[in-house]
């Protein structure tokens, strides 16, 4: 894929130097990271690092994050469900919302609840993006970015977000 020509360019040198940890950032009260929690990433690797949910084997319905009890409310079936990745699909941008008062190096922080083809939905973080430019029913795909850093402890953790389709 050309993913490096199809990038966005950042608007100042600033946010490069700072996306790049060389020009500190106040983060203030909003931007603190909490202790990561290792064991429970360790355990839902598969969930966080694949983006991989569960559909269910009786109805077909897709769900992220995986769960015991299918979500189709005519199915209800328990523990018939089987891996389903979601970080190949596509979807369409069902909502979303510009957040000013979350701390974000690229303020806003921009989420949007996702449909995905085949099914499924679930609110993701979206990047690449200007504010105003999003229109909802706009084609989406997903991209593994990080996510956090955890200075202290010297953790980085990583997680899918959604993205407008490139050209």
């Amino acid at each position: 894929k050309k993913y490096l020509s199809s990038g966005k360019e950042l608007a100042s040198y600033e946010k490069y130097l700072a996306f790049r940890g060389i020009l500190p950032v106040e983060v203030g009260l909003r931007g603190e990271v909490g202790p990561t929690q290792l064991p429970m990433a360790w355990r839902e690797r598969r969930v966080i690092l694949a983006l991989c949910g569960s559909k269910c084997k009786r109805c077909n319905t897709p769900q992220y994050p995986p769960g015991r009890v299918c979500i189709n409310p005519d199915c209800g079936a328990i523990d018939e469900g089987e891996g389903y990745r979601f970080s190949d699909k596509r979807g369409i941008l069902f909502s979303y919302t510009e957040d000013s008062l979350a701390f974000s190096l690229s303020p806003p922080q921009i989420y949007g609840m996702i449909d995905f083809e085949g099914g499924g939905r679930y609110v993701f973080d979206i990047t690449d993006c200007d504010p105003g430019s999003l229109k909802v029913g706009m084609p989406i795909e997903m991209t593994f970015r990080r996510k956090y850093a955890d200075e202290v402890r010297g953790i980085y953790g990583y997680f899918w977000k959604a993205m407008p389709v490139r050209q």
